[in-house]
C-alpha cells in the first residue's frame, strides 16, 4: 500500500503526537528532578544532531561549485521594430472587430 504525501504527514504527525504524550507521562511518573536531568541530557545530543547536520548541509552547499553563468543579454533592436511576436518602443495597439492598429514611435 502506498500513502499519499498528505496521509504521509497525518501518520508522522500522530506517531509524533504520541511520542510527545509517551515522553510527558514517563517524565510525570519519574518525577521533576529525574525528568529535568533526562531532558537536558536529551537536549544535549538533539543540540549536537543539529550542529552535524547544520555543517553538513554547509559542505554539501559549497561542493557543488559556483553556480552558472547567466543567459546573454538578447541583442539591442532599433526602436519601435517588431520581433517575433513582441514589440519594441511605444505602440498603441487597438483589438477587436472593425479596429485599426496604428504604431506611433518617434525616430
Amino acid at each position: 500500500m502506498t500513502l499519499t504525501p498528505r496521509a504521509k504527514w497525518w501518520v508522522a504527525s500522530a506517531v509524533f503526537g504520541l511520542l510527545l504524550v509517551g515522553l510527558g507521562g514517563y517524565f510525570a511518573v519519574v518525577g521533576l528532578d529525574r525528568a529535568d536531568q533526562l531532558s537536558g541530557i536529551g537536549g544535549l545530543f538533539v543540540g549536537l544532531i543539529g550542529l552535524a547536520l547544520a555543517a553538513y548541509g554547509t559542505y554539501a552547499a559549497r561542493s557543488t561549485g559556483p553556480p552558472p553563468a547567466p543567459a546573454p543579454a538578447p541583442a539591442p533592436t532599433a526602436p519601435g521594430g517588431v520581433q517575433g511576436n513582441t514589440f519594441h518602443g511605444p505602440a498603441f495597439v487597438q483589438s477587436g472587430e472593425n479596429n485599426r492598429q496604428e504604431n506611433h514611435h518617434r525616430p
